[in-house]
């Protein structure tokens, strides 16, 4: 060995035992293929209870063995998306929401003491966060999954997929503005991505995804009541939400409008009946493009290189 190996190997030697000393995570994606080599990604926008409505439509797609590569999503989207990357059923997700009470206004939106940017807490949300995710962490995941958060210093919206953090990001997206206080994630503030992207279909360009399922809210397009406060100061959010949504839908192979029927962000008590409006969608859906069906989750193991 020349001194210059020498050298080379006494540098990277501290290197390779850090690498070698990470505990791996669990779960772990499987090392598995298709034989179809199509990539499906799927979208979901924000909206807060309505949300939930993304649900039935995951139990349509579930239901008919329909495979999804990727998941992506803002706010209320990247809760349901989250927990359906770390694998549990749609109705699962259900079960959670109401054990943990997430599907009670007055417990996801508890007063903040600190008054730090919001005048409610997320702290309840990132608790359950921890409690059903086995790490903090985007690779733990078993689908790829990337949320949506918008990065005030620099005015932008960020995707994260990959790296530590989770929790944190997932929170972050969902950080309603004046609701709920911004997230701090190393130095950099942020606030729900709906603020930049409500609908995020960029991640599912980057991770090659031919087939690009897009679901959000259509609500009616005309305001009957805009004299309260509050009332005006939704319907800017709505307007500003909306504008973001609707500039991205071209981009996607196959769009999901699902109709709330008059239900509103602060509805989390009809969980049920939202995820029926979800379910009907999906089932529209898969009758209208049949060709989805060819996409099944039939697993085949990958030998070993």
């Amino acid at each position: 060995m020349t001194m210059k190996q020498s050298l080379l190997f006494l540098l990277l030697l501290p290197l390779s035992l850090l690498c070698a000393a990470q505990p791996s995570l669990t779960p772990q994606r499987p090392a598995s293929c298709y034989d179809d080599s199509v990539k499906v990604g799927l979208a979901l926008s924000g909206g807060a209870a309505k949300g939930y409505a993304h649900l039935g439509l995951l139990q349509a797609l579930d239901e008919a063995n329909v495979r999804i590569d990727v998941i992506s999503g803002t706010s209320m989207g990247a809760i349901v998306g989250l927990f359906y990357a770390a694998g549990y059923s749609p109705r699962q997700i259900v079960d959670i929401a109401k054990t943990e009470g997430m599907h009670k206004l007055g417990n996801i939106v508890k007063s903040n003491h600190k008054r730090d940017g919001g005048y409610a807490d997320y702290q309840r949300l990132r608790r359950v966060i921890y409690k059903y995710m086995p790490h903090n962490c985007f690779d733990s995941l078993h689908i790829p999954f990337y949320c949506c958060a918008t990065d005030l210093n620099n005015i932008c919206a960020k995707h994260v997929g990959h790296g530590g953090y989770l929790a944190q990001y997932v929170t972050a997206s969902a950080s309603f503005p004046f609701v709920f206080a911004p997230v701090r994630i190393e130095g950099i503030t942020y606030v729900d991505g709906g603020v930049m992207d409500n609908l995020p279909v960029e991640p599912l360009y980057e991770e090659g995804c031919s087939i690009r399922i897009g679901s959000y809210f259509m609500d009616d397009t005309v305001a009957t009541q805009l004299e309260k406060r509050n009332e005006i100061w939704l319907r800017t959010i709505s307007v500003l939400v909306d504008a973001n949504t609707y500039d991205r839908i071209p981009f996607f192979t196959h769009i999901v409008p699902i109709n709330p029927h008059g239900y509103g962000q602060a509805d989390f008590s009809h969980i049920d009946d939202l995820f029926q409006y979800g379910y009907e969608a999906g089932q529209k859906l898969l009758q209208e493009h049949p060709e989805l069906l060819d996409h099944k989750r039939d697993i085949k193991v990958c030998p070993v290189p």
